[in-house]
């Protein structure tokens, strides 16, 4: 699970580290500092850091850059072409996040782990209150 996880947390700091700041992207010359992935909790701590410096990024960003031009590459390797970086950030990174997302979701049910409610209550937690109410 730790490193499933760490996944999670990459979307964030693509977005603080290049989306936003850099024109291209290079994965040959990029280093990721993952933090301490041995606990949950220090996971948990570095998600919510990034996802707090990657907002901070983005409300700063000027809405005009959000239409400039950004690409993905590994060397001279291109791997995304050049799009608008609004593209890059609601077609790429938000759906990797989502992505990620369900599957830790799925890892939680396989394993019988609770799985906390985004968007009201899990599965999990309207059936128990159904089961609940009629007790």
């Amino acid at each position: 699970m730790p490193s499933l996880m760490m996944y999670w947390n990459t979307s964030p700091i693509i977005l603080r580290d290049s989306t936003v700041n850099q024109d291209v992207f290079d994965l040959a010359t990029y280093k990721y500092d993952k933090g301490d992935i041995s606990n949950m909790d220090a996971i948990r701590a570095k998600l919510e850091e990034n996802i707090t410096n990657a907002l901070a990024n983005l409300e700063a960003c000027p809405e005009e850059k959000l239409m400039q031009m950004w690409s993905m590459k590994n060397g001279e390797q291109e791997l995304m072409p050049p799009m608008p970086r609004a593209q890059v950030i609601r077609g790429f990174l938000m759906n990797h996040l989502y992505h990620h997302r369900g599957e830790v979701i799925a890892y939680l049910r396989a394993n019988g782990k609770p799985v906390p409610g985004l968007y009201g209550a899990s599965y999990e937690e309207r059936t128990a209150m159904m089961q609940a109410q009629q007790s």
